[in-house]
């Protein structure tokens, strides 16, 4: 949110993250549990998407090292970061997910048509260099 378009959704977001801040106790001291989200069918936006705020206890680890002020700063100009989303490994894995939905039907399936994909490609021979090919053989 904190990169959204939308000037007042940057302000909602540094709003959750300043009463995070100001929380009695600190998320900085505490190991972060991974609690799966509940989704909401009807959200259309993404404040829709947010957990009550008694729920949002944990500031985002990319804003911990930003002042007060860096915060207020986002709501007039939205962050960017050079933190790369995409590279060529999650290329791979997004190509890889989507030729085994087209194969197979079914989260087991699909899983293991992956693996079997993986060990399949592990089994082949990997050169450093082209040079170290040699397809006929003297």
């Amino acid at each position: 949110m904190l990169a959204d378009e939308n000037e007042s959704c940057r302000a909602t977001a540094v709003d959750i993250i300043k009463s995070i801040r100001q929380a009695p106790q600190s998320s900085a001291q505490q190991v972060r549990e991974f609690r799966p989200p509940v989704m909401k069918d009807t959200a259309e936006t993404l404040q829709d998407l947010l957990p009550p705020l008694s729920g949002c206890v944990f500031e985002p680890p990319l804003t911990r090292h930003m002042s007060n002020d860096q915060l207020d700063d986002i709501v007039q100009q939205p962050l960017s970061t050079e933190i790369p989303c995409h590279s060529q490994a999650v290329e791979r894995c997004v190509r890889m997910v989507s030729e085994a939905s087209n194969a197979v039907y079914g989260f087991q399936a699909r899983d293991g048509y992956i693996r079997a994909v993986t060990k399949s490609r592990d089994c082949m021979p990997c050169y450093e260099t082209k040079q170290n090919f040699n397809a006929f053989h003297n």
